[in-house]
């Protein structure tokens, strides 16, 4: 079976050969795992590349090989010419006008463009424009390059595509949350110029490439560690109806299964997600708060298939190889019984993690991951 019709299958909630890995975008590396774990492969002339966040946005393919992975990441491009801002004090200025300043694993966010807007700035503010030239440069000729000359499932992503997130980061996460609460105007006007941008981006994406990805992803982080980032309520009133709009719009647009990121207690989100049209939800965070698989699975995995959840807080960092391997063993037996699960971490893979520990991740899902499985 090849690595596409692996991950097609059990996106059909159907058994393969054997449960598919990835190891890619938000459930990737980070720059500083990643340049020791090439380091420890002896990879010389490394052809990777980082995205804004400090994470792999692109593996070299010996990575990819080493890990025998199933699916790649693609990525909508910046607009042509587009490059960052660099302040005097160091930090970046991305093209939505974040601030961004490397703070430890990550570049953060330092500056929010909202933070003092008014509901008539929104109207005012410089967007970026989903139709620039530039967005598919070499896209469709990358994806055909995949298509048909390696057996890869292709992810698409493009480079805005949460609510709730995206408003936390351009307004700040306080701001906002008060805005949901005390400014439903400001909220609202906000959380729809956010839906016209996403259809922009994703209407380029698919008509450049729609015929040949078998994974769209979408993203909005609802939960933290130990609690939902809003109520039910809030996420009914203001957060699901945008997202129902973009699954559809998707849908109606591509065979390829819509994909939502997002990390921790998102438990109590679900039952709407699978009503809005969801197909994958992506990392199950494993020590976040009702996000024990073996329940996810049960309540929920024949209407949803379920990607991640390998703990990268605990096991992976702090673990024995052959540790990683039992945990492995944990989650197929938890997650891959008819189908429906991608072995992949919980979220970055990051420098406190040893390239020995990554390999045992990997390899254990050939030890243990062939159908019918039997642990």
């Amino acid at each position: 079976m090849t690595k596409r019709d692996r991950v097609i299958t059990t996106l059909n909630h159907k058994e393969p050969d054997r449960v598919p890995k990835d190891c890619g975008w938000a459930a990737g590396m980070t720059d500083d795992a990643y340049n020791r774990f090439i380091d420890f492969l002896g990879i010389k002339n490394d052809r990777g590349e980082f995205n804004e966040w400090r994470m792999v946005a692109r593996f070299d393919e010996r990575v990819l090989e080493a890990l025998d992975v199933d699916i790649v990441s693609v990525f909508l491009r910046a607009p042509r010419g587009y490059k960052p801002k660099v302040n005097p004090d160091g930090t970046v200025v991305n093209e939505w006008g974040m601030v961004r300043r490397n703070i430890e694993l990550y570049t953060e966010i330092v500056g929010h463009p909202l933070a003092n807007a008014k509901v008539e700035d929104i109207g005012r503010f410089p967007w970026p424009d989903p139709y620039a030239p530039g967005r598919t440069d070499g896209l469709r000729e990358e994806v055909e390059r995949l298509y048909n000359e390696t057996d890869y499932a292709i992810k698409a992503v493009v480079p805005m595509n949460s609510f709730l997130e995206f408003s936390l980061w351009m307004r700040g996460f306080e701001q906002f949350f008060v805005d949901l609460a005390s400014d439903e105007d400001f909220a609202n006007a906000l959380l729809d110029k956010e839906l016209e941008l996403q259809k922009g981006f994703y209407e380029i994406l698919l008509d450049a490439v729609g015929d040949y990805i078998q994974v769209i992803e979408t993203s909005d982080d609802l939960g933290t560690q130990r609690a939902p980032q809003i109520s039910l309520e809030m996420y009914r009133k203001f957060i699901k109806p945008r997202q129902r709009e973009i699954n559809d719009f998707i849908h109606a647009r591509t065979d390829a299964k819509v994909f939502q990121h997002s990390c921790g207690s998102a438990y109590q989100f679900i039952p709407d997600l699978i009503e809005i049209g969801l197909d994958i939800l992506e990392p199950i965070q494993p020590l976040a708060k009702d996000m024990e698989p073996d329940r996810l699975k049960r309540e929920f995995g024949d209407r949803l298939s379920f990607w991640g959840g390998i703990d990268i807080q605990r096991v992976l960092p702090y673990g024995s190889p052959k540790e990683v391997e039992e945990h492995v063993r944990t989650r197929i037996e938890a997650l891959a019984s008819g189908g429906g699960y991608v072995v992949s971490p919980a979220h970055c893979i990051q420098k406190d993690t040893s390239p020995e520990n990554i390999l045992a991740l990997f390899r254990a899902v050939d030890k243990f991951g062939t159908y019918p499985i039997s642990l």
